[in-house]
């Protein structure tokens, strides 16, 4: 069996810094949201969401989530961003030691 590895994808944090809180694109949020929800049993409970403008990164949408096996200690969260090349790139983050998303 032959595997194929590329070098680590550059991603925007965890954490959003320097970046602007904003409103709106529904149609972003909405495929990010589709396209990040691996959750073939219905299992995920979708926490807050933060969509973002970044001067590097363009919009982020982020959101945090529980799982049946998410202690209370750590938290999941999903990043998604689209790439200079147009693609939507999706990062999840499974038990980290992060403050929850908030609103501003």
């Amino acid at each position: 069996m032959t595997v194929q590895t590329q070098g680590p994808v550059e991603s925007p944090p965890l954490e959003p810094t320097q970046e602007r809180a904003i409103e709106g694109h529904p149609e972003f949020t909405a495929e990010c949201k589709a396209r990040s929800q691996y959750n073939p049993a219905g299992e995920w409970e979708w926490g807050e969401q933060l969509l973002t403008q970044s001067d590097q990164w363009g919009l982020v949408w982020r959101a945090d989530f529980k799982t049946p096996s998410t202690s209370d200690k750590y938290v999941n969260r999903v990043v998604c961003w689209i790439k200079p090349d147009g693609t939507l790139q999706i990062h999840w983050a499974v038990a980290h030691d992060i403050p929850p998303l908030r609103r501003p």
